[in-house]
């Protein structure tokens, strides 16, 4: 109990041990080869002070090597730079939960730098304003880092699993991966830059929800995935969904309609006759060439394809989750009323 000031707190022992000082500060924690937690947690001061941190001049580092991983349930991990900006590094192959949030003082600057293999789970809303290295393992945001820019590398991933979690900006390397859980949220207030392609961002979608990605950088690349529920055929006026490609050049087939057609309906409304009109549709004006051609003034390279901010209606005999991937659309869409 009380504040306490140490240098390298390895536990290896059997049973957990648990910090209920209201300070503890260290150059390194470390979960060695046991399967118990260890747990930071000090609980004696009052709520919103307790905290564990770094040593003045040291960089603090957190090494979840054991199979039972580390959890930090205070208030914050505070990361000196009285001396210069340091660094929060994480090592090891397991994982550490971190309850609360981290934070910086006596300056600015602060990092936070995954490692190693770990699985990183952040739910506070954390306020260093120094750069955040996933160098490897999965850094799990539940709260904000809306300060810090992010950079994903090569075999990392960052993976959201917060209701509006926010970043100031963020750079995915090749091989790295950035996931957006099915019903959480991202917000990229700066430049996001994707250098791994349309598998370096997916945004997910499964029965609870669909992912959401606000950005303003053009071009970039991703997968957004969207689930659709199965139709009730013997009601006609179940199972319809509407649809409109978030990316720049998707295809409706194959992806989006079907074998056998007596699976799948899949509309564009055509306004000059004032009529939804079918992709089955190749030979009864207006047919599905003349519906999906032009939109908002803009034609498209190929009827085959979603028109940009063009909505369709689609309905589905099984449940499924469709994938629209390509260049993100980020620019306004114009709409000429000409009929």
């Amino acid at each position: 109990s009380g504040s306490w000031f140490g240098y390298i707190i390895t536990y290896s022992g059997a049973g957990g041990i648990k910090f209920y000082g209201d300070n503890t500060y260290a150059y390194k924690f470390e979960n060695n080869s046991d399967g118990f937690l260890l747990e930071l947690g000090p609980s004696s001061a009052a709520a919103g002070n307790r905290e564990i941190g770094n040593r003045i001049n040291s960089d603090l580092e957190i090494n979840p090597v054991g199979n039972g991983g580390i959890l930090v349930s205070c208030d914050r991990i505070s990361i000196d730079n009285l001396n210069g900006a340091r660094s929060l590094k994480v090592y090891g192959s397991k994982t550490l939960t971190i309850n609360g949030y981290i934070s910086e003082k006596n300056g600015a600057g602060a990092k936070l730098e995954l490692l190693g293999t770990a699985t990183v789970i952040l739910k506070g809303n954390s306020t260093i304003t120094g750069a955040t290295s996933v160098n490897g393992g999965i850094l799990e945001l539940q709260g904000d880092l809306s300060s810090s820019t992010i950079t994903v590398a090569n075999g990392a991933k960052l993976r959201i699993n917060g209701d509006n979690v926010d970043i100031n900006a963020l750079t995915i390397n090749s091989g790295g991966v950035v996931e957006i859980l099915a019903g959480k949220s991202l917000t990229v207030n700066g430049t996001l830059t994707n250098n791994a392609g349309v598998t370096g961002l997916v945004v997910k979608s499964d029965a609870s929800g669909t992912g959401s990605l606000i950005h303003s950088t053009a071009g970039v690349d991703a997968t957004v995935e969207r689930y659709i529920a199965g139709a009730d055929w013997a009601n006609i006026a179940d199972g319809w969904h509407f649809l409109s490609s978030p990316v720049a050049a998707q295809s409706i087939s194959p992806n989006f309609v079907t074998d056998p057609a007596n699976k799948y309906d899949f509309y564009a409304w055509y306004e000059p006759s004032n009529l939804w009109v079918n992709f089955k549709n190749t030979s009864s004006p207006p047919t599905w060439e003349t519906a999906n051609t032009i939109s908002n003034g803009q034609s498209s390279p190929s009827t085959n394809n979603f028109l940009i901010g063009k909505g369709y209606l689609a309905a589905y005999d099984d449940e499924s989750t469709k994938t629209f991937s390509g260049q993100l659309n980020t620019e306004a869409v114009p709409i000429s009323l000409t009929t």
